[in-house]
């Protein structure tokens, strides 16, 4: 029985030539499949974990969107006295405290990032009595998430910690949560500690819908967080 050379090298090429096909295909896909985790696994956590320093577009949770440009930096630093930074252990914050005074439009002046906080320098001082008063950003036009995105979810009994410029710590523990219709705000009450307490710790931040337009565009709600100071 003959067997033609011919034949059998041309099934070695065909048979070569689909390997190699096959083999390239499994790349391809692997490469597809590679690209596909990497652009989906951010939306496995949606809780951000934030850097103290940044560039970006803030709105100020007491008024109307602001662009501003950030000053901070890994070495920033406070009178002994002040706050300095701002944790939320069950949020993974970690915030540059910068002292904010009031705004032409007699609003609580805010930030200029969105993962920094503000101190009103109008309240308490860390280890005074009466409340410490800071704000955050939640958002801002877009898709950016800020520092204080998460503090509606906060439960009474959850800690909030502040370093002071000295490293003095002074714990917080959550005592009340609120929403308010942003034209139902009770800035004098939110200026106050909770329920009596010689020494707490007040946050703000927005929430809610957009309204408006313009220079007056904010968000309709306002997130009031208040806590009282351990063992005080």
């Amino acid at each position: 029985m003959k067997v033609s050379v011919r034949n059998h090298s041309a099934s070695k090429k065909l048979v070569f030539w689909f390997c190699l096909g096959c083999a390239v295909l499994v790349f391809i896909g692997s490469i597809i499949g590679v690209v596909y985790m990497s652009q989906h696994a951010s939306v496995i956590d949606h809780r951000p974990t934030y850097s103290r320093s940044s560039e970006s577009v803030a709105l100020d949770p007491l008024g109307s969107p602001k662009v501003k440009t950030s000053s901070s930096s890994g070495s920033y630093t406070v009178a002994p006295d002040r706050p300095e930074i701002l944790s939320i252990p069950k949020l993974g914050v970690s915030a540059d405290v910068l002292p904010m005074g009031i705004t032409n439009n007699d609003d609580i002046a805010a930030p200029t990032t969105i993962d920094q906080v503000g101190w009103y320098t109008g309240s308490a001082l860390p280890g005074k009595d009466g409340a410490v008063v800071i704000d955050g950003h939640a958002s801002m036009t877009g898709t950016h998430i800020g520092v204080f995105s998460y503090i509606s979810t906060l439960v009474n009994g959850d800690k909030l910690v502040i370093e002071r410029g000295d490293h003095q710590i002074f714990t917080y523990t959550v005592a009340h949560v609120e929403i308010d219709d942003l034209n139902s705000v009770d800035i004098s009450r939110f200026l106050h500690t909770y329920d009596g307490a010689n020494q707490g710790l007040n946050l703000i931040t927005c929430t809610g819908d957009w309204i408006g337009t313009g220079t007056n565009r904010t968000l309709n709600e306002r997130v009031l967080v208040f806590a009282i100071l351990q063992n005080s």
